[in-house]
Formats: C-alpha cells, structure tokens, sequence
C-alpha cells in the first residue's frame, strides 16, 4: 500500500480469532505513518505492540478527544455563510 509516499506492508497474517479477529504483522516506513493508518481505522484496528506505537496511538486518539470536547457544538447552518466543517 502506499499513499503519499507512505508505505505499510503485511508480513503475515493469522487466521480469524473466536471473535473474528485478525491478527496482521505489519511494517511501516515511520511512526508517524503507522499512527495516521491506525487512527484512521477507528475502533476497527487495535494496536498490539510494540507499546511505544500502542501508547503513542492512545495519546493522539486522546488529543483528538479533548480538542472537540472543548469546542462549542455547532449551531444551526446559516445558509449566506460557507460551511466550515
């Protein structure tokens, strides 16, 4: 797979758990690409190990928490006005 001059690259996977899941060895070429690809899965994809990759997830997913927990809910769309979503 690559996106943006990214790559993650399976390196074995296991067959489905009880519950359906799939365990994948996988390799990255940074951190940082690692956690986007995580992220982006939601509560579809856990983290296993390493515990760095696994912590360092956690704290971007709370980051994520806490910035639109402080922001105001938006209010009703104003049609004269672009939507800034």
């Amino acid at each position: 797979m690559r996106a943006e001059g990214r790559y993650a690259r399976i390196e074995h996977e296991y067959p489905p758990d009880a519950d359906g899941w799939i365990r994948l060895d996988m390799m990255f070429e940074e951190e940082h690409g690692a956690v986007e690809y995580v992220l982006s899965y939601g509560p579809r994809i856990e983290v296993l190990e390493p515990p760095a990759l696994r912590e360092e997830v956690i704290r971007q997913a709370e980051s994520v928490v806490a910035f639109y927990a402080q922001r105001l809910p938006p209010g009703p769309m104003d049609l004269d006005t672009p939507n800034q979503t």
